[in-house]
């Protein structure tokens, strides 16, 4: 007679040896699943991972050599007596390289970050070559020295390169299938006008 109540089933029966067969396979089917897919969902995850820290130290390179450009702006030196060359020769090189000491202050946080990570810094002149060209780098160190090299006609930019090797030394490590996405090298650039009067 059922009492209603629930009757277990005896494992040792044909129907509880079914029921314990059907578990373990279910049990055995989700652990094949999650093995299929959690190496996607981890590239995935990982690949935007890497994307996102490549962006930010992109944007802090960048932040670095605006900054390094703004202060090619502000710095004066005056030519010592006895120096060699044109005064305003002298007054780019001090001012560019016032730019790279400020951008390579700024950019020293991946050496903190990464201790072998060493960012690079360029600064460097350009001025235009012709109405249909774009900037043409200077090199100071040929320029003549009784002729200024930026004049009102010419006008030069100050220009400042921040670059860093990101493969080399990653923030984080690089795992196969995201290495593609990786760049060799990752740089912040920023340039700014120079008035030629600021540079007498």
């Amino acid at each position: 007679m059922w009492s209603g109540e629930t009757m277990a089933r005896d494992p040792g029966s044909r129907a509880g040896r079914k029921a314990v067969r059907g578990g373990q396979t279910q049990h055995g089917t989700y652990a094949l699943e999650f093995a299929l897919a959690f190496p996607v969902f981890f590239i995935i995850f990982y690949g935007a991972l890497t994307i996102g820290l490549i962006a930010i130290a992109q944007h802090l390179l960048k932040l670095a050599a605006e900054d390094g450009a703004r202060a090619t702006l502000r710095y004066f030196v005056a030519a010592p007596s006895g120096a060699q060359g044109a005064p305003q020769v002298l007054q780019l090189k001090g001012r560019l390289a016032h730019g790279c000491a400020i951008a390579d202050d700024r950019a020293k946080w991946l050496n903190e970050v990464i201790v072998s990570a060493v960012p690079n810094c360029e600064a460097y002149l350009t001025k235009p070559c012709s109405p249909a060209e774009g900037g043409c780098r200077v090199d100071l160190d040929a320029a003549p020295a009784d002729t200024p090299v930026c004049t009102d006609a010419s006008g030069c930019e100050a220009k400042v390169v921040v670059s860093y090797s990101y493969r080399s030394n990653p923030l984080i490590p690089v795992v196969p299938l995201v290495s593609m996405l990786v760049p060799d090298v990752i740089e912040g650039s920023a340039s700014v006008l120079l008035d030629p009067e600021m540079l007498q």
